[in-house]
């Protein structure tokens, strides 16, 4: 850890004064307080989660054009999961993946990247079976480091 001393040459607009000045609340009480604070809770993680369905719908959406579109053209099963495992080969190869199972996390690293990891895990659910049993374990905790280290980017 590096402690630099730096002297501060502003005014902190945090300090001691400036909670004297704060609004009060218009809460009667904590029970108000709490209450509202659920409220606006429930708000929050009803408009996440009505953008996720959203998010999800264009996903769908998206999937159906791109087969649609493939399949005039002659080539079958071409969805956005499909893209993503072919162009995520190279990141799973870098990871430590064995080669048979290259294109099925390459699938997982796609879909964590471009939808969210809860749809990525439960994809993992799904395809866990067709995983080769010696790279199982790797690739659980290699997609859980990733996750872990995706989790603290900034994202919009």
């Amino acid at each position: 850890m590096v402690i630099t001393s730096i002297a501060e040459t502003k005014v902190s607009k945090t300090g001691a004064d400036e909670i004297t000045r704060m609004p009060k609340s218009q809460d009667a009480n904590i029970l108000d307080a709490a209450s509202q604070g659920a409220a606006s809770a429930v708000m929050i993680v009803s408009n996440i989660a009505g953008s996720l369905i959203a998010f999800l719908g264009f996903l769908a959406f998206i999937n159906g054009v791109l087969s649609w579109g493939c399949e005039l053209i002659g080539y079958e099963g071409i969805t956005f999961q499909y893209l993503m495992g072919k162009i995520f080969i190279p990141l799973a190869w870098l990871m430590g993946v064995d080669n048979e199972d290259l294109e099925l996390v390459g699938r997982l690293i796609g879909i964590k990247s471009f939808v969210n990891e809860f749809v990525a895990y439960a994809e993992l659910g799904q395809i866990e079976h067709l995983i080769s049993n010696r790279s199982k374990v790797r690739i659980i905790q290699k997609m859980i480091d990733c996750y872990l280290i995706d989790c603290f980017l900034c994202r919009p």
